[in-house]
Formats: C-alpha cells, sequence, structure tokens
C-alpha cells in the first residue's frame, strides 16, 4: 500500500511566499514601530521608510524560508524547550 504525503503537512501554509505566522508577525511589528514613529514624530516622517524596511524583511524571511521550509516549526519548538528550561546544545547524534 502506498502512502501518501498531503500537502498541508509537507507544505506550511504561506503568506507571500513566506511561512504564514512569521510573516503575520513581522507586518505587525513593522506598523506597530511606524506608528510609534509617526506619533513621535508628529507627522514629518516618510511612510516610505516603512515600506522598504517591510519589504527588505520580508525578503530576508522569504529567504531564509526558501533554504529552509519549516522555519516556523524550528522556531516554534525551540520557543516551547526554551519555556520548560531545556536548552539545545545544537548537537547532531547519528546512530
Amino acid at each position: 500500500m502506498r502512502g501518501y504525503i498531503f500537502k498541508v503537512v509537507a507544505n506550511p501554509m504561506q503568506l507571500f511566499f513566506a511561512p504564514a505566522q512569521i510573516a503575520t508577525i513581522n507586518i505587525i511589528i513593522q506598523f506597530t514601530i511606524f506608528i510609534i514613529l509617526l506619533a513621535f514624530s508628529k507627522g514629518n516622517f516618510n511612510p516610505l521608510f516603512f515600506l522598504i524596511s517591510l519589504v527588505i524583511s520580508h525578503s530576508c524571511i522569504v529567504a531564509i524560508a526558501k533554504k529552509e521550509p519549516h522555519i516556523q516549526s524550528i522556531i516554534l519548538s525551540a520557543i516551547k524547550l526554551n519555556k520548560i528550561g531545556i536548552r539545545s546544545t545544537g548537537d547532531k547524534f547519528y546512530p
């Protein structure tokens, strides 16, 4: 019997070619920084800087995700391990 690999498992959900959760967090952080800078500059802030930084940071996320498609899972599991106090040494053990 042949086993099937479902697309949902094989390819994580994406938003503009980047992992959806990481891209959403990036957009939220960038937008928050933009609002804060706009409020403190009293309207003398050029929004083009926001768009340029958003495109550059999203491009970096896309480049990293292209190399490792499941980077989102790796980051989330590392966060869970750090919360319970287990530090990953990065050592790889092969049989």
